[in-house]
Order: structure tokens, then C-alpha cells, then sequence
């Protein structure tokens, strides 16, 4: 039996992927987050990034802006812990493609 992860794997290989959302997670994240943004924007097949933000106080949404990812903000959440999971969900409500990251 095949893997999910050795048919995706296959499909970039053979070019299947057409497009990709990655969803990023972040919380004042802005002295790393550039890094990350400028090498998705990098990859060799079509990515979209999502950004979706805890409410960051520094410039995360700025450069995510400022590197062309959509941006949307995390809902409150009251299940401690959760945060993660909750932006995530908030970025897969965002996303179009077939494919999705993490």
C-alpha cells in the first residue's frame, strides 16, 4: 500500500501538483519569519502562503504582507493549548488547493 506521503511526493515529482498552500502559524515571529516566507517563495512549483497570525505585537504581519503572503488572524480560542491547532484550522478555512502544507 502506498503512503499518502509517497503519492504526494509522486505527484511533485511528476508534476501533477499544479498548486500548494502552505499555512504558516506565527506569534511574533518577525526576526525569523522572512527567512521561511523568502524560501517558500523560492520552491520550483506554484505556492500559495498562508499566514495566519496569533495576534503578533512586533512586524510578523508586516513582512508576511511585504513578502506576498495572504494574512488572516486567529480566532480566540478558550481550550488552552490550542492555539496551534486553532490557526491551523483558520488557515485550512483559507485555503483552495488540493494540496496543503504545514
Amino acid at each position: 500500500m502506498v503512503s499518502t506521503n509517497e503519492k504526494m511526493r509522486g505527484c511533485l515529482v511528476r508534476g501533477k501538483v499544479k498548486m500548494l498552500d502552505i499555512i504558516v502559524p506565527t506569534k511574533n515571529n518577525a526576526e525569523i519569519l522572512d527567512k521561511c516566507l523568502i524560501a517558500l517563495n523560492a520552491q520550483t512549483i506554484k505556492i500559495r502562503v498562508i499566514v495566519v497570525d496569533g495576534h503578533s505585537t512586533d512586524a510578523t504581519v508586516d513582512i508576511a504582507r511585504m513578502l506576498s503572503a495572504a494574512v488572516y488572524m486567529e480566532p480566540p480560542s478558550n481550550v488552552k493549548g490550542s492555539r496551534r491547532a486553532v490557526a491551523c484550522n483558520e488557515g485550512l478555512k483559507h485555503s483552495t488547493s488540493k494540496f496543503i502544507g504545514f
